[in-house]
């Protein structure tokens, strides 16, 4: 599916797409291990307040069945997507495809005049939900490089950049609120 604006976000979250392709955090079926509780977010009564933040660029690549909301994150407009636990997987956005990691920078390193320097951690949210990293860490190390260079695509946009920043700050209220 084409994005709806040929922003510089879109072209390099596109890419990113590319550079993970069909690699998943383990060669088998990750979602036998834990009910696909990542992916059906949205079934079995779930909140629809379960879901993941769209990176810029993304918010038209999807069909309409995944539910979007604008919202404001950090001062910056952007979208929350929730879904019924029923993708096509070429289609899943950003934060699905690299779930259970996270792009991540270091409080010092938030500044768009500097070098784009990350890392790839294990989500915090996930350590509750996804036996990958609850159980230790069982990601295969292809998906984390693969993770990288996609993050490292994104991230040549500005607005990419930014907007990591601003997961790298949920992730450290997330682990100032659950002491890790």
């Amino acid at each position: 599916m084409k994005p709806k604006n040929n922003s510089c976000a879109a072209r390099h979250i596109r890419r990113a797409y590319e550079i993970l392709g069909d690699c998943t955090p383990i060669s088998a079926d990750c979602g036998q291990l834990c009910g696909r509780a990542c992916c059906e977010s949205g079934k079995r009564g779930r909140s629809e307040e379960l879901g993941m933040l769209l990176f810029p660029g993304e918010e038209g690549f999807f069909s309409p069945s995944l539910k979007k909301q604008r919202i404001t994150l950090g001062g910056d407009k952007g979208y929350f997507a929730s879904c019924t636990g029923r993708c096509i997987r070429r289609f899943r956005p950003l934060s699905c495809r690299i779930f259970p990691l996270l792009p991540y920078v270091a409080k010092d390193d938030r500044k768009l005049s500097a070098p784009f320097r990350f890392s790839i951690i294990q989500d915090p949210r996930g350590k509750y939900l996804c036996p990958l990293i609850y159980a230790g860490d069982h990601v295969e190390e292809e998906f984390r490089e693969r993770v990288a260079m996609a993050i490292s695509e994104a991230g040549k946009c500005r607005t990419v950049r930014k907007f990591i920043f601003r997961l790298s700050e949920i992730a450290d209220e997330y682990r100032r609120f659950t002491c890790d």
